[in-house]
């Protein structure tokens, strides 16, 4: 699985559809650990998430000082790189489909029938 595509105009594509992933899962997660790289979960055009190396989360954590400098720095230009591509904005909200049919009318419970014991009534 490429992580980073070519897209239609030469510029990399930094992102890749939760459909694609979903189906090459393996070899995404594979990709990640082996190349170090980062992958974008896009949907519906923008991108929601991202797929990162371990390593990543040490540095967030505040403990970079763990991971070897070198693959620190080549995280942090990728993160760098991929943060200058996208905007950092909301999500599109997900679109829903039309409603083609009514929704079958609820049925009504049977009430409930209680039958009572008629006490005898006593003369004063």
């Amino acid at each position: 699985m490429l992580p980073v595509r070519k897209a239609a105009k030469g510029a990399k594509q930094r992102t890749v559809s939760t459909s694609e992933v979903r189906k090459q899962l393996a070899a995404a997660l594979r990709t990640v650990k082996q190349e170090k790289v980062l992958i974008g979960f896009g949907r519906y055009g923008a991108c929601v998430a991202v797929l990162v190396p371990v390593e990543a989360a040490f540095i967030l954590a505040g403990r970079g000082a763990e991971i070897r400098p070198e693959l620190r720095s080549k995280i942090k230009a990728m993160a760098e790189a991929f943060a200058g591509d996208l905007q950092l904005e909301q999500a599109p909200a997900a679109r829903k489909a039309p409603r083609t049919s009514r929704k079958a009318p609820a049925k009504k419970l049977a009430k409930k029938v209680v039958k009572r014991r008629l006490k005898p009534r006593t003369g004063r």
